[in-house]
C-alpha cells in the first residue's frame, strides 16, 4: 500500500548566537499541502513541540544542521478520512499518496501547517517522493548570511534548469544517506555564446550567490555536476573519464572525474589484491566509496574535502605534500603497500606466534619490541648467517622473531612516520648476502630462486624449480638472496661465540612433513633412497641444495636417511 506523507521532519536544534542574533532553534516542518477538501488525523499540527523533529549543529560546523528520521515515524497518522480513507476494495482509495513536503524555519516563528507563514525560511515549501515506509532521510539546513534558512533533504530529486541548451536540464538524482549527488550532463548550447543555469535558492550557485540567480557557462561538452549537502552549493566542472593511466591493478592513480560506474570498472573483481587508492587527483569526489570485499590492509589517499564515514581507518588526508591518517590497522597475512610518506596518529599490526620457534617479520613503522625477542642480520661465517640481538624495530627492516609461549602480539605505535614501502634496500652487511622485507604474497614459480626459512626455524634454503607446492613468503615476512649458491644456516651471535645448537649443519638433511608431501632441505645436491616402512624402495630421490619437494605419496609411514616421517 502507498504511504502518504505530507510531512517533513522538523528539527529542533539549540543554534548558538549567528549574525548577531540571540539563540534560536531550527525545526523541520512538515507542510500540508493537499487540495483534498477532507480533513486530516496526520498529526502534523504537532511537528512544532515534537523534539522528533529537532535539527542539531554538525559537529565543526558553523552554520550547517541535520535532522535524520526514518519516515514510518509519521505513516501511522497520516491517513485521510472520509471520501478518500482506505479502502482494500477501491484501488483509488488508497488512503495515502508518496508525496512528502516541508520546510524548514525557526521553532519561534514556526507559523501554521499549510504552505505559508514559513518564518525565515528562504524558499516556500519543497517535496520529494518514496514509497518505502521504513527508509531514513537526513534534513540539511544551513543558516545564509542574511539569517535566512537554506534547506534540503537527501531524498530529493534537484533540476538544474539550463537555458539554451539542446540536451536540455540536468537532474541531481535522490542520494539518500550519502553526503553529495551528481550528474554527468551535456551542455551544448543550441547556438548560443553561453547558456544560463539557474536551480532554487536553497542551493548556492559554483561562484558562491543564490542559486536563484543565473550562473553563465560559456563551455561546452560533458560537465560533472553535483551538490555538495555540507554546503549547499552545486558545482559545474568539465567531465573527464576516470582513468587509472598512471596506475596499476593494484595500486590505482585515479584522475578525472568521481563516477561511482567508472571506478566500479576499474576496481573490477580486483578488490581483494589492491594495496592502494589514490583520490587525490579525482575532480567531484565528496565522499570515500565503500568497495565490497577489499584488501583490510588498503590504503587510501584523499584530499581534505572528501568526507570518510565515522571508523573508517586507513585513511590518509593530504594538505598539499602532507599527509596525515588518524588510524591505520594492519591485518596479518595481506597484502600490504605505502606509495606516499604520511604521518599516523596510531598504527597497529597483529601478529600470531603459532609457536616458539623463529620466524621472519617487518613492519613498515618503527615500534618498541616489547617481550619479542628480535635478532638482526649482521655478519656471514662460513655457512652460517649470523643475527643480533636488536633492541627495538625500525621501520622496512628484516628480523628473525620469536616468543616465549604460542599468542599473538599486537605492535602499536603513535605519531609516528610511515614511509614509502616501495623499492627497499635489503640488509647486506656482508657482499653477496641480501635479506629483504617484504610486504607482498610471494608464491609459486616467483618463489624460486629465493632462500626462504625452513619451517624449523634453522636455516634459509633456496626455493627449486618446478613451481613448488608450499614455498612461498607470506607479507610481513622476509627473505634472502645470495650467490654462494648453498643452504644459509642461522647462527645466534650473544656476544660471544655464535650458538648453533639449534641449527643443522649444511650436510645434514632436514626433513619436513607437510600435508601430502614431504620437503626435503639438502646442503649440497645428492641422490637418496626413499623407503616404505617395511624396507621397499619406493622412490630414487635426486636432491637439489635447498629446498625439494617429493609429491605424490601415498599416506603413511616413510624412512629417509634413517629418518622416519609421516605423511598424512
Amino acid at each position: 500500500m502507498k504511504k502518504v506523507l505530507l510531512m517533513f521532519c522538523m528539527a529542533l536544534a539549540t543554534i548558538t548566537t549567528l549574525f548577531g542574533q540571540t539563540e534560536r532553534t531550527l525545526i523541520v516542518k512538515p507542510i500540508w499541502v493537499t487540495n483534498k477538501t477532507a480533513d486530516t488525523d496526520w498529526g502534523g499540527s504537532g511537528a512544532e513541540s515534537n523534539e522528533r523533529y529537532v535539527m542539531t549543529k554538525v559537529e565543526g560546523q558553523d552554520t550547517l544542521y541535520t535532522c535524520k528520521m526514518a519516515l514510518n515515524v509519521y505513516y501511522k497518522n497520516n491517513k485521510w478520512k472520509n471520501d478518500v480513507l482506505f479502502d482494500p476494495e477501491n484501488p483509488l482509495k488508497e488512503g495515502w499518496n508518496n508525496e512528502h513536503w516541508f520546510v524548514v524555519v525557526y521553532q519561534d516563528n514556526y507559523g501554521d501547517i499549510e504552505n505559508k507563514n514559513n518564518g525565515d525560511a528562504i524558499t516556500g515549501a519543497q517535496m520529494f517522493k518514496i514509497e518505502e515506509d521504513d527508509t531514513e532521510v537526513t534534513f540539511y539546513a544551513i543558516i545564509h548570511k542574511d539569517g535566512k534558512i537554506r534547506s534540503y533533504c537527501d531524498a530529493q530529486e534537484v533540476t538544474l534548469n539550463i537555458s539554451n541548451n539542446n540536451a536540455g536540464n540536468a537532474v541531481l538524482p535522490p542520494a539518500i544517506g550519502k553526503l553529495s549527488t551528481s550528474t554527468v550532463a551535456e551542455i551544448n548550447g543550441n547556438g548560443s555564446s553561453k547558456v544560463e543555469a539557474t536551480i532554487n535558492n536553497n542551493f548556492l550557485s559554483p561562484n558562491g550567490s543564490l542559486a536563484g540567480g543565473k550562473y553563465a557557462v560559456y563551455e561546452r561538452g560533458k560537465f560533472l555536476i553535483s551538490l555538495d549537502f555540507k554546503t549547499l552549493q552545486y558545482k559545474i566542472l568539465a567531465y573527464e573519464e576516470l582513468s587509472n593511466a598512471g596506475g596499476t591493478p593494484t595500486d590505482l592513480v585515479l584522475t578525472g572525474s568521481w563516477s561511482q560506474d567508472a571506478f566500479n570498472t576499474i576496481i573490477g573483481g580486483n578488490a581483494a589484491s589492491i594495496t592502494t587508492v589514490d583520490f587525490t587527483e579525482v575532480t567531484g569526489l565528496t565522499d570515500l566509496p565503500i568497495i565490497e570485499s577489499l584488501n583490510p590492509n588498503c590504503l587510501f589517499y584523499v584530499n581534505q574535502d572528501v568526507t570518510i564515514p565515522e571508523g573508517t581507518d586507513n585513511v590518509v588526508v593530504f594538505d598539499g605534500e602532507t599527509g596525515r591518517a588518524a588510524n591505520i590497522v594492519l591485518t596479518e597475512s595481506h597484502n600490504f603497500n605505502n606509495v606516499k610518506s604520511f604521518t599516523a596518529d596510531k598504527v597497529s599490526y597483529s601478529r600470531d606466534f603459532m609457536d616458539t620457534g623463529w620466524f621472519t617479520m617487518c613492519l613498515p613503522f618503527s615500534v618498541d619490541k616489547g617481550d619479542v625477542v628480535v635478532e638482526e642480520f649482521t655478519n656471514v661465517e662460513g655457512n652460517e648467517i649470523v643475527f643480533t640481538k636488536a633492541e627495538s624495530i625500525e621501520a622496512n627492516v628484516p628480523y628473525l622473531a620469536k616468543t616465549e609461549s604460542p599468542e599473538v602480539k599486537n605492535f602499536e605505535a603513535v605519531g609516528v612516520e610511515i614511509h614509502s614501502t616501495e623499492n627497499l634496500s635489503p640488509v647486506t652487511p656482508v657482499g653477496g648476502y641480501a635479506f629483504y622485507a617484504n610486504y607482498q604474497v610471494i608464491d609459486g614459480e616467483n618463489a624460486v630462486g629465493l632462500y626462504l626459512m625452513n619451517n624449523a626455524g634453522t636455516a634459509f634454503a633456496k626455493v627449486a624449480e618446478g613451481n613448488p607446492k608450499n614455498s612461498g613468503v607470506p607479507a610481513f615476512r622476509a627473505y634472502f638472496t645470495t650467490t654462494a649458491n648453498k643452504q644459509l644456516v642461522i647462527g645466534h651471535d650473544d656476544g660471544g661465540a655464535t650458538d648453533i645448537s639449534s641449527t643443522e649443519s649444511a650436510d645434514k638433511l632436514i626433513i619436513i612433513s607437510n600435508d601430502g608431501s614431504i620437503e626435503i632441505i639438502a646442503g649440497r645436491a645428492q641422490i637418496m633412497n626413499l623407503y616404505a616402512l617395511d624396507g621397499r624402495l619406493v622412490r630414487a630421490l635426486e636432491l637439489n641444495e635447498g629446498s625439494n619437494f617429493i609429491n605424490g605419496l601415498n599416506k603413511g609411514i616413510y624412512i629417509i636417511n634413517h629418518q622416519k616421517v609421516v605423511v598424512k
